[in-house]
């Protein structure tokens, strides 16, 4: 990209002068270009390649050859339905019965009307498809055959007046009841209207059948036997030889005056000649020799008729031509070119094109101006469609940041990237959406994230961002993989301290730390009262607030906590406080197992420690299946139905003795009239029977 520059920077010493307007216009054509050529020439999206099928599996591939699938494809599959029911929804494949006419399939989804029609259509289409014929009707409840109760006969009588096949002699073709005509494996109905009023279908011919009977492709039931007897799958040939009587080659079957009759082969030569009608046709001897034969459309017989030997041809016709009928009647054909032939066979108008559809070769009518030809791949038609974008592009100008040699690009060219200085970068600092120019990395840095001086670029949970200054001497420090850095106070380091101070910060706030006296450091950390006493707790070191004047203090042991208490008797020791509780059998669900008021204040040492050798104890007759919980809870004489957890009783999974834990490991207070409950948990175990428990405490 051609661009030049006025002063000196990241791109190079640049003109070092102001820019003249040529030189101005210039690099916005440049740049201008550049954005023209990615605007016509945007990347190309992923698109489907092919699509294939194989069963009910679908498989996609893309145009950069990664594969999706195989999907699988839904089925359709039939549903029965049970009987039709009148006015119902009835979907594609569903199958139901109709009692006495059949099983039927839906082809076109519908709704059923108030009776059943099995030439129902939907759309001038048939909506069912009968599967299987009616398996339990009689001929009374058949509608084109009516019976009647007259004189013993043989047959069923066509009666034009009904329309109807009757049983017109009762006989042995229907003896009994006409109700309890049953008719196994379906139903007579379609029976067509007989040539002769006198054509009867006779029972004794339906009895003469084989029951389940079936024939080989190609046969009909015939009796060929030479006497009465029941009919047998025969060849039409074989059929024709016995009625007719001879197996003659070369016989005839012509309607003569009786009926039907084999006619037998004339002598070698003759020719069967017609006497007309009402005459039967006869063999005959030829006459001798052509007399004249002359020429017809489209065939040459020379410069003469021929009258005894000659040769027939067809005529001749101009080059690129073919024999053809585009008369618009059955006609001989004669020369006729491809342009004829077509016009004749599709249409004459101009743009057409002649394309094969599945129906076969037809014409393609022209398409509207600038339309053009689009192929819908293999097993489909072509057709005329009009390209996505529109116009020519008759010259492409290279805009900013872009380059096409020098001159816009009328035929063919490239376009390029137009050059930037050394150290530079396409950016856009603008503050608006706008093209990008070549950019220092200082300018983007500063426009993107921060121009301050001193500022540190660090990666935070969500992206790149800046950190401003901080203040003067505080150093940079990390907070690990998963925080951020960040500025902090140095540790004093090189500076010199009084004799028996320590390096700390007591100042309320951070800031750079100091050297400070041991007392200092302590009064700042755990208290500046005057009697105070360091113990150690079991999270850390911590303050004793000074007792009442007389108080001694007293340790509760290596698991509890120290503390001041009132010397009974001048003695030293403050009197112990026992309260034990017994509940037999298997405790319920949040059952309460004791409930004490306290008379005076107590203290139970951390974690229901030991008093005076005295320790907490608690057990069961029958041991817990699994660990199981009982809630220790104190409630204040203040609220005494409020009650709030201090510890736990825990039996271990096969114990029948507990551990005591109090809430945070420290003693637990009671001022006189608070209460203390013990409970149980509210799923109990399933063994663990007959609780008991003492609780050692100390009055204060």
């Amino acid at each position: 990209m051609d661009i030049t520059f006025r002063t000196l920077g990241a791109w190079g010493s640049g003109k070092g002068a102001n820019l003249q307007p040529a030189e101005v216009d210039n690099n916005f054509w440049s740049i201008a270009q550049a954005i023209v050529a990615l605007q016509n020439n945007p990347a190309l999206p992923v698109g489907i390649a092919s699509i294939s099928v194989s069963g009910t599996q679908m498989t996609i591939t893309l145009t950069d050859g990664s594969v999706m699938g195989p999907f699988t494809l839904p089925v359709l599959t039939f549903r029965w339905r049970d009987e039709w029911q009148a006015t119902t929804t009835y979907a594609v494949l569903d199958v139901f019965s109709v009692t006495n006419t059949g099983i039927f399939m839906v082809q076109i989804a519908h709704t059923s009307g108030s009776t059943f029609d099995p030439a129902l259509e939907v759309g001038g289409q048939p909506a069912l498809l009968q599967l299987f014929g009616s398996t339990d009707a009689s001929l009374s409840g058949l509608g084109d055959v009516a019976i009647t109760d007259l004189a013993d006969g043989d047959a069923l009588v066509w009666d034009a007046g009904t329309s109807k096949w009757e049983n017109d002699h009762l006989g042995s073709m229907a003896f009994q009841e006409s109700g309890a005509v049953a008719i196994t494996g379906g139903t007579i109905t379609g029976m067509p209207t007989p040539v002769n009023p006198s054509d009867v279908a006779t029972k004794a011919y339906a009895d003469a059948l084989p029951a389940g009977a079936t024939a080989p492709d190609a046969t009909m039931l015939a009796n060929i036997s030479g006497a009465t007897a029941a009919p047998h799958p025969n060849t039409l040939s074989d059929f024709l030889d016995y009625v007719f009587g001879t197996t003659a080659r070369g016989c005839l079957i012509i309607r003569s005056g009786p009926g039907w009759i084999a006619m037998p082969p004339g002598s070698n030569g003759q020719y069967l000649q017609t006497k007309g009608s009402g005459l039967d046709p006869v063999w005959v001897a030829g006459t001798a020799g052509v007399v004249g034969l002359y020429a017809g459309t489209g065939i040459d017989l020379g410069s003469m008729p021929i009258t005894s030997t000659g040769t027939i041809a067809l005529a001749a016709l101009p080059d690129g031509q073919f024999l053809a009928n585009v008369s618009g009647a059955s006609a001989a054909p004669v020369p006729t070119t491809l342009s004829q032939f077509l016009d004749h066979v599709l249409t004459t108008a101009r743009g057409t094109i002649v394309t094969r559809t599945v129906a076969g070769w037809v014409a393609l009518a022209p398409g509207t101006s600038g339309q053009y030809l689009k192929t819908q791949g293999l097993g489909a038609d072509l057709m005329w469609d009009s390209p996505a974008g529109a116009g020519t592009v008759t010259s492409v100008t290279a805009g900013t940041g872009l380059s096409t040699g020098g001159s816009p690009i009328t035929g063919t060219g490239t376009v390029a990237l137009a050059a930037v200085a050394d150290s530079n970068m396409l950016a856009n600092t603008s503050g608006v959406s706008a093209a990008p120019i070549p950019t220092t990395v200082t300018a983007w840095l500063d426009h993107v994230l921060s121009s301050t001086q001193g500022a540190v670029i660090y990666r935070s949970a969500t992206g790149w961002v800046a950190l401003a200054p901080g203040t003067s001497g505080q150093i940079l420090t990390t907070g690990g993989g998963s925080a951020n850095p960040s500025w902090a106070n140095a540790p004093v380091s090189g500076a010199s301290i009084a004799n028996l101070l320590i390096v700390s910060n007591i100042s309320g706030s951070t800031t750079v730390p100091t050297g400070n006296t041991l007392t200092n450091l302590l009064d700042a950390i755990i208290s500046s009262a005057r009697g105070t006493i360091i113990y150690r707790t079991n999270s850390g070191w911590v303050g004793l607030a000074p007792g009442t004047s007389g108080q001694v203090l007293t340790t509760a042991g290596a698991g509890a906590d120290p503390h001041w208490a009132t010397p009974a008797g001048g003695g030293g020791v403050q009197p112990k406080y026992n309260l034990g509780c017994y509940v037999p059998g298997v405790p319920t669900a949040n059952q309460n197992l004791l409930f004490h008021k306290f008379s005076k204040a107590v203290t139970v040492p951390a974690n229901f420690g030991a008093y005076l050798g005295h320790v907490s104890e608690a057990g069961a007759a029958v041991a817990a299946t699994a660990s199981t919980a009982f809630d220790v809870a104190r409630a204040l004489a203040a609220s005494p139905t409020s009650f709030a957890t201090v510890g736990t009783i825990t039996f271990a999974a096969a114990a029948a003795s507990a551990t005591f834990a109090s809430t945070g490991g420290t003693a637990i207070s009671f001022a006189q009239g608070d209460v203390i409950r013990l409970r149980a948990p509210a799923t109990p175990d399933a063994t663990l029977a007959d609780f008991f428990a003492t609780i050692v405490g100390y009055e204060t």
